[in-house]
């Protein structure tokens, strides 16, 4: 877990952690914000993001969305190179500018710990790690890729899926650690 990332050619992860509801973040966000920016994360933002679900159990040809608007927050360093998002029920470190996954979790870690004295959240239901990046050829090396099949139609990306068995390090606790690649063609 000590290998560079920046070997990998990654250009940007997250690591998130998903919490209880706090219905009342709004009221916390300044004391949090301010635990961060003494860490170096001088940038904020308020922001709403949409979510929409159809209906369960509609049956009428004329489906309308739900749609619900949380609201979240940007708490970054002034470079944008890394920085939080924070919602009602998770947190998010994003970063581009990194050296290893230890620094990413520790950072996440950091967050969450400035979260929970504020909030004092009572558990954390998933951790998660997603990253974005490309994979750089050698010289010499050839890749021949077909993005197109014999039926004409034109291939989107293709999809890798690992699923791995965790020891949670508690007695007869075992989780689960997914691992995705999207490769865009």
């Amino acid at each position: 877990m000590n290998k560079n990332i920046r070997d990998l050619h990654v250009s940007h992860a997250v690591v998130e952690a998903h919490f209880n509801p706090i219905a009342a973040m709004e009221n916390y966000v300044n004391d949090i914000q301010d635990r961060l920016r003494k860490k170096g994360y001088t940038k904020f933002e308020r922001k709403h993001s949409r979510r929409s679900e159809p209906p369960v159990g509609s049956e009428s040809s004329h489906i309308e969305l739900n749609t619900e608007c949380s609201p979240t927050w940007w708490i970054s360093k002034s470079d944008e190179t890394s920085g939080f998002t924070l919602g009602t029920t998770n947190l998010s470190f994003h970063a581009t500018d990194y050296e290893s996954y230890f620094e990413l979790v520790s950072e996440l870690l950091t967050g969450l710990h400035s979260v929970h004295e504020e909030v004092s959240l009572d558990y954390i239901s998933q951790l998660g790690f997603r990253n974005l990046g490309y994979v750089k050829p050698d010289k010499g090396d050839l890749f021949i890729r077909s993005n197109q099949s014999d039926s004409g139609v034109q291939k989107q990306y293709t999809e890798s899926k690992s699923v791995f068995k965790t020891d949670c390090g508690l007695s007869g606790q075992e989780g689960c650690l997914t691992y995705k690649v999207h490769f865009a063609e």
